[in-house]
C-alpha cells in the first residue's frame, strides 16, 4: 500500500493563474499548465459553482494544459475563477480573477425595420437586429404612432440575442400607422420606423358611415398617397388598383330601396346601376348586403332613370 502511494504524484501547477481584463463581448482563454500521476481530472469553478463545457465555455486538457475558452464575455461574467486539479494523490487548485469592461456602446439598428402592405387583414410580422448584444441594461419598446403598443393577445414581442420582432396575429385597418421599435441604454438611444398599411374592403364599407371610420378611411388614404408619392419607403402594392363591375345588380318594382341586396364588396363613394345613382351620405336610409352575414348602410342621394345594361362601381 505504501508502495502504491508512493508511484502517485500529487497534482500540481507550475505557476498561479495571473489577474485577468478584458473589453466586454470579445474573447476570454484561461490557461493552467499542471503535472501529477496518474493524470488529474481538471475542473473549473465561477466562484463558488462548477463550469460545464458548452458551446459558450469550451473546457479541454491536454499535455499538462488546461484551457477554459470563454467565447463571448460580459460585464456580469467578472469574478473569480478557479481551476482544480484532482488525482488519487490529492487536490490542487489555482485562482485568478477576471475583470469584463463593459464598452461605452450605445444602441444601433444594423439591420431596419421594413414597411409592410396588408389588403386584407391578417397575421403581420416585424423584425430588426439591435447592437450592443447582451447588454442587461437595454431597454427595448415597440410604439405605434409614437405611442406605446398595449399588450394583446394577438401581440408578440421578441428581444433576445440582439434580433428583436413584433407579430400580430391578426393585424386589422385600425392598426395602420408607424411602427417604432426603441431601443435605449445608459450611453443613448436609437430607433427604426417602418409604416403598417392594413386595408379590407369589407371593414371599410361597414365602417365609414361613423365618423371614426371616414376618419380611418382619410388617414388610410392619405398615407397611400405618401406611399406613391415615395414618402413611405418600403412600401408596397401586390396589385394595382381596378375599377370593379358588379354582375347581377337588380332592384325590383315591387322593392324599396331598402330591400336592395348587393353580392360583392366594394369600398365606394357612389353606385350607379339599373339607372339608379347611390352616393354616399351621413344619413343611411338603405340596408344593403354586402356579403353573408355582413350589412353595410347607405343613402339615396338622387335617383335617375336610364337603361344600363350592367352595374358598374365608381371609385
Amino acid at each position: 500500500m505504501d508502495q502504491e502511494v508512493k508511484n502517485k504524484l500529487y497534482p500540481g501547477t507550475k505557476a498561479p493563474l495571473p489577474f485577468y481584463q478584458n473589453t466586454q463581448s470579445e474573447s476570454v482563454t484561461l490557461e493552467c499548465y499542471i503535472s501529477g500521476h496518474p493524470a488529474p481530472t481538471v475542473s473549473w469553478y465561477r466562484e463558488d459553482y462548477q463550469i460545464e463545457s458548452s458551446i459558450d465555455f469550451q473546457i479541454t486538457f491536454k499535455a499538462g494544459v488546461a484551457r477554459l475558452v470563454i467565447r463571448e464575455a460580459f460585464a456580469e461574467d467578472s469574478g473569480r475563477f478557479t481551476c482544480t486539479a484532482t488525482n488519487a494523490a490529492g487536490t490542487v487548485s489555482s485562482s485568478c480573477h477576471l475583470h469584463v469592461q463593459e464598452k461605452q456602446q450605445k444602441p444601433f439598428f444594423k439591420k431596419k425595420l421594413t414597411s409592410l402592405r396588408l389588403r386584407h387583414f391578417g397575421p403581420a410580422h416585424f423584425d430588426c437586429r439591435l447592437t450592443p448584444i447582451g447588454d442587461p441594461t437595454m431597454v427595448v419598446e415597440w410604439l405605434h404612432d409614437g405611442k406605446p403598443l398595449e399588450a394583446a393577445n394577438r401581440l408578440r414581442m421578441i428581444n433576445e440575442f440582439g434580433y428583436c420582432s413584433l407579430d400580430y396575429g391578426v393585424a386589422y385597418p385600425r392598426d395602420s400607422g408607424v411602427i417604432t421599435c426603441r431601443a435605449s441604454n445608459k450611453y443613448g438611444t436609437d430607433h427604426t420606423s417602418a409604416t403598417l398599411i392594413v386595408k379590407d374592403e369589407k371593414s371599410l364599407v361597414e365602417e365609414t358611415q361613423l365618423p371614426e371610420g371616414r376618419k380611418g378611411l382619410q388617414r388610410i388614404e392619405e398615407m397611400e398617397r405618401m406611399a406613391h408619392e415615395g414618402a413611405l419607403a418600403g412600401v408596397t402594392e401586390d396589385q394595382k388598383e381596378k375599377q370593379i363591375l358588379l354582375k347581377n345588380l337588380r332592384i325590383l318594382k315591387s322593392q324599396s330601396p331598402s330591400q336592395a341586396s348587393l353580392n360583392a364588396r366594394f369600398p365606394l363613394k357612389m353606385w350607379r346601376g339599373n339607372g339608379i345613382v347611390v352616393m354616399w351620405s351621413s344619413h343611411p336610409i338603405v340596408n344593403t348586403l354586402l356579403h353573408p352575414g355582413v350589412v353595410a348602410k347607405f343613402s339615396l342621394l338622387k335617383m335617375l332613370v336610364r337603361k344600363t345594361k350592367e352595374s358598374t362601381a365608381l371609385l
